[in-house]
């Protein structure tokens, strides 16, 4: 499936992605390579600290729960990727694009899973 969204994407042909729904695991995808792709802005530099407990300082000083469902926090940056490229997907598809937690949890961890394998790729060309 990356295969054949990089060719076509890569050459300016449209791709369409569809599930019964056209919604839920369509906008899933369509996430996914938007994150791969880099559409939605890179993972750079260092991440913001999660505390101990699990919650990260917001700007307002105030500290937001963020516990993924296993108990590992989700960092803060990986919650703003998140958080840009559904919002990118729904205002291009629909409001209702990306319709369960489990959808929002198996996105922070694409993104973990690409900054891992761009950490990984860095150190072997070293």
């Amino acid at each position: 499936m990356t295969r054949l969204i990089n060719t076509y994407t890569l050459k300016g042909i449209n791709v369409l992605c569809h599930c019964r729904g056209g919604v839920g695991r369509a906008g899933l995808v369509a996430c996914c390579w938007m994150l791969k792709m880099g559409f939605c802005g890179w993972l750079e530099g260092e991440p913001e600290p999660i505390s101990p407990r699990g919650t990260t300082p917001s700007t307002d000083g105030s500290e937001t729960d963020t516990d993924a469902e296993d108990g590992q926090p989700i960092r803060a940056d990986t919650i703003q990727m998140v958080e840009r490229v559904i919002s990118i997907v729904r205002r291009r598809r629909s409001v209702k694009a990306i319709e369960s937690f489990e959808q929002v949890l198996f996105l922070a961890e694409f993104v973990e899973y690409l900054r891992n394998r761009g950490r990984d790729q860095d150190s072997e060309s070293e």
